[in-house]
């Protein structure tokens, strides 16, 4: 039987998986040579990788990793025998996503808000098998867009109270002034934010002046009703969904799912005699960014054609230098036209943009399977997938119109961030049948908590008379994220019979209320074009005025640009999948997916939801999902969360997929460092590349990019 051969990135990325599992003990070199043994099955999975290497060759790898400082001794009560952790530092294995850059910037902010979190989780905890439960059950009754609405009529309903008792001389202190700020921020967010109602359906006004005016707010109920039709879908908060009869059937033969990643590491240039840690200022450091698409063929497809079912862009010197593939390799000293806060906003925008790219050639076919020239099926198409999971949020990292609207490498970068989009858009907006889809695993939105938070402690008294829990702590509960919450209730339902899933209600945000410059003004769809016009005349005036750079929507054709095209037909539709329970549960991500639904009539619009919605929950018990203990970034925290595994075997690829980006960009400095030295007569020195501190990464990310510790929408 021939020998098992495992490639060394592989091997290391696995053995550094396995000691972030083990944080922050770490483990012995035996425990993770008897680990990585076991066969790669759903037994031992996602560490056992079938490895049949010698007890004494795993001692030589982990010398040469700590040599080129990938892991570390860590102390042990235990003094006769070694135990090893990562080192933190950013290398291909640390490699980071766009939801690790947001969750940890988070956790760098201050203690006081991380220990409402902890504190939140704790409550949760508690309430979990009593008030969750009892909310679960009755959510199965409960029809989400009249609870919405009974909930927004309530918030109003307060919030009217408390201006009145800001208008009454006798009753106005600082406490109610106070108060009265609250709720106007929170009616705001849930309104606009959450839910997607525009200005012109439910105005939520300037409070300054609802305070100067002495008003109230007062809404046409009926229209708010008319459009939460628009924005909520399903019968019923929570139901199930039954895909085992498709299990069975030949249509299972016939789905072909993707996933794709996008992970970003760093290093710093030096020769050969520098420091391999020594800090250097923020111009030295180099960002790679790549991402892997990996591709689960359908059955009918022949998917023993494809050796290699993964797409990319191929890590040579010539795709480096190919300009359709820039942001791969980032430096500052190439941008000298940024401030640093620009750069940092440019740089996850290429992160996200280098995965749309990959993204879009999956959903449009035109992906080639990677592989050697010996490989079977390398650089063949790769069948069309129906259903493609994203790593993060399928809404662009750069959207804003300022942003867009530049002139210079930033605004080029969230072009084509948009540009990208839209080209998906126009090919899953014509089919019921294609799913283009985001899993989110940590996200500060609350839209899902917040509405569970009422109906525990308010809105369940309709149905029982008294509400769930009268004396929930909402300042607690209201801490807590969409994620969180709702992997505590839906565990509460306990498992479901195989191939049947707990799936909630689920809520669509047009693009443009995810947009600061549009949320909360009164926009209607069909009239973007007029608005552009008139902001490009206004701004043409001002810069035949005063000079400056022209004007980005002058000499581009408005209606058919792709930013005006997404504000008048993109949507993004969000829910949660029950499949976690225990105690305590696998944390769920959110899943969405992008669509265009406003202008469809609420019948084929609801039709069109509940089949995606559908397809998606298919796609998962086809392929199964897989723990994502890799995520819990560089931390002793067991907040295991679970991924569709075609996005978890993206995301390990593409850890091997960052060796070799490394090793080409090596070579092509190289290259270059020679063809100048042999100009001036001079003998090439060697150059190499070594790790970035992650925690110095971190906090320079936070400096210049505060506005960034909030949710990826």
């Amino acid at each position: 039987m021939a020998q098992k051969v495992i490639e060394m990135p592989y091997r290391e990325a696995s053995i550094i998986r396995y000691l972030r599992w083990k944080m922050p003990v770490g483990a012995p070199i035996r425990e993770v040579w008897e680990t990585l043994s076991r066969a790669n099955d759903p037994e031992h999975f996602p560490f056992g990788i079938g490895d049949n290497i010698t007890l004494q060759a795993y001692h030589r790898i982990f010398t040469k990793m700590i040599s080129r400082g990938k892991i570390e001794e860590t102390e042990n009560a235990d003094t006769t025998i070694r135990f090893y952790k990562p080192t933190p530092y950013l290398i291909p294995e640390n490699s980071m996503t766009l939801n690790d850059i947001n969750e940890n910037l988070l956790s760098l902010t201050a203690p006081e808000a991380l220990a409402k979190y902890i504190d939140a989780l704790d409550y949760f905890e508690r309430n979990q098998s009593e008030a969750l439960h009892k909310a679960a059950e009755a959510l199965l009754e409960e029809e989400p867009v009249q609870l919405v609405l009974e909930m927004l009529q309530d918030e109003v309903r307060k919030l009217n109270e408390t201006l009145d008792d800001f208008n009454d001389a006798e009753t106005r202190d600082d406490s109610v002034e106070t108060e009265l700020e609250q709720r106007h921020k929170r009616l705001s967010t849930i309104v606009h934010s959450y839910y997607g109602i525009p200005v012109s359906i439910l105005d939520t006004q300037d409070l300054n002046r609802l305070m100067k005016n002495r008003t109230t707010i007062k809404p046409n109920w009926n229209k708010v009703k008319d459009t939460l039709k628009k924005r909520v879908f399903g019968d019923r908060c929570i139901y199930q969904v039954d895909v085992s009869d498709f299990l069975q059937s030949d249509d299972a033969k016939k789905l072909t799912v993707s996933g794709s990643d996008g992970s970003m590491h760093a290093g710093l240039v030096r020769g050969v005699t520098a420091q391999a840690y020594s800090e250097d200022d923020n111009n030295s450091v180099l960002t790679f960014n790549n991402s892997i698409a990996y591709v689960s063929i359908a059955e009918n497809n022949q998917p023993n054609e494809y050796e290699f079912p993964y797409h990319g862009v191929p890590m040579t010197r010539a795709a480096l230098e190919e300009p359709s593939n820039r942001g791969m390799v980032l430096s500052p000293s190439w941008f000298p036209e940024l401030e640093q806060s620009e750069y940092e906003h440019m740089k996850k925008s290429a992160l996200d943009v280098i995965q749309y790219r990959i993204d879009e050639r999956i959903i449009t076919g035109t992906a080639r399977a990677l592989g050697s020239d010996s490989s079977r099926g390398a650089g063949k198409l790769l069948p069309r997938s129906q259903v493609h999971f994203r790593d993060g949020s399928v809404v662009p990292q750069e959207r804003e119109l300022n942003h867009y609207e530049r002139l210079d490498s930033y605004g080029e970068m969230s072009q084509e961030g948009i540009r990208l989009s839209h080209n998906i858009l126009r090919i899953v907006k014509e089919s019921s049948s294609t799913v283009f889809a985001g899993t989110v695993k940590s996200t500060q939105l609350k839209a899902f908590s917040e509405l569970l938070n009422w109906y525990i402690s308010c809105g369940s008294k309709r149905r029982f008379g008294r509400p769930i829990d009268p004396f929930w702590d909402l300042s607690r509960a209201a801490n807590i994220s969409d994620n969180v919450a709702m992997t505590k209730l839906l565990s509460t339902l306990g498992k479901p019979e195989e191939g049947v899933f707990w799936v909630t209600f689920s809520i669509l945000r047009p693009f443009p209320q995810l947009v600061t410059h549009f949320s909360r003004r009164k926009y209607e769809d069909d009239n973007w074009v007029d608005f552009f016009e008139d902001r490009k005349n206004k701004q043409l005036v001002e810069y035949n005025k005063y000079g400056g750079s022209r004007p980005y929507f002058d000499g581009v054709g408005i209606e058919d640009d792709a930013y005006v095209r997404m504000l008048k037909e993109a949507d993004y539709v969000m829910f949660y999948i029950g499949h976690t329970w225990g105690n305590p549960p696998i944390i769920l991500p959110r899943y969405e997916f992008m669509d265009s639904l406003r202008k469809r009539d609420l019948k084929d619009a609801a039709t069109r939801v509940s089949r995606k919605i559908k397809l998606i929950v298919q796609a998962i018990a086809l392929t199964k999902l897989a723990q994502d203990t890799d995520h819990n970034f560089m931390t002793g925290k067991k907040f295991v969360k679970v991924v569709p595994f075609v996005v978890y075997e993206a995301h390990e690829k593409g850890k091997v997929f960052g060796h070799k980006l490394e090793a080409e960009l090596k070579s092509a400095i190289f290259a270059r460092l020679a063809e100048l030295k042999r100009v001036r007569g001079n003998v090439p020195a060697l150059s190499e590349l070594y790790p970035v501190p992650i925690r110095g990464y971190f906090e320079q990310m936070q400096k210049l990019l505060p506005a960034s510790v909030k949710d990826n929408e």
